[in-house]
């Protein structure tokens, strides 16, 4: 507890007190001394004496209680303070931590999930230059089976098949003639 303006005053008085009380008793113990009983006045002194060292020591332990109570605050602000910076330094390292980890996953492919499947079910990520190839690959493949199938139709409606033998069978000789290759 911080020493006060009233405990200061206070403690003023009693010094001030115990100064008038033993000139006081000073005087009274001259007096003692020529009246020839120096141990009546002598005990009032060394009492005078006693109570002020008592306060003396008092006081004494009250300002190293506040001394130390001083440290143990300043201490303590040191601590609050070092805890204050620990964590904005600790708030600073967790957001770059969360932009170095963005930074990190838009670099590598492989944490970009992807629609694409393998044929094990199994997901698999690729990189921009992969995606835009299987782009272009699956529109010209698109592009070929519809002119395939559009040929198809086109064909359909127009000769009424699909396919158009291009040889004639031959046909079958029926009846017996002769022949040059005849069994013998």
């Amino acid at each position: 507890m911080p020493w006060t303006d009233q405990q200061q005053s206070a403690a003023d008085a009693a010094i001030t007190g115990y100064i008038e009380e033993y000139m006081a008793k000073w005087v009274d113990f001259g007096s003692a001394v020529q009246s020839g009983n120096t141990a009546q006045g002598q005990a009032a002194i060394e009492d005078v004496l006693r109570r002020w060292r008592g306060y003396t020591e008092t006081l004494q332990s009250q300002a190293l209680q506040s001394v130390d109570e001083s440290h143990t605050m300043d201490k303590l602000r040191e601590v609050v303070s070092s805890m204050n910076d620990e964590r904005a330094l600790l708030k600073r390292l967790q957001s770059e931590a969360g932009t170095r980890t963005e930074q990190a996953d838009s670099v590598n492919p492989k944490v970009t999930e992807s629609p694409y499947v393998n044929i094990l079910k199994m997901q698999r990520t690729f990189t921009g230059a992969a995606r835009t190839g299987i782009l272009i690959a699956s529109v010209v493949i698109g592009l070929l089976a519809l002119g395939g199938l559009g040929f198809l139709v086109y064909r359909v409606t127009a000769t009424g098949a699909i396919v158009q033998m291009g040889y004639q069978a031959p046909s079958v000789m029926t009846g017996g003639g002769s022949g040059s290759g005849s069994r013998r």
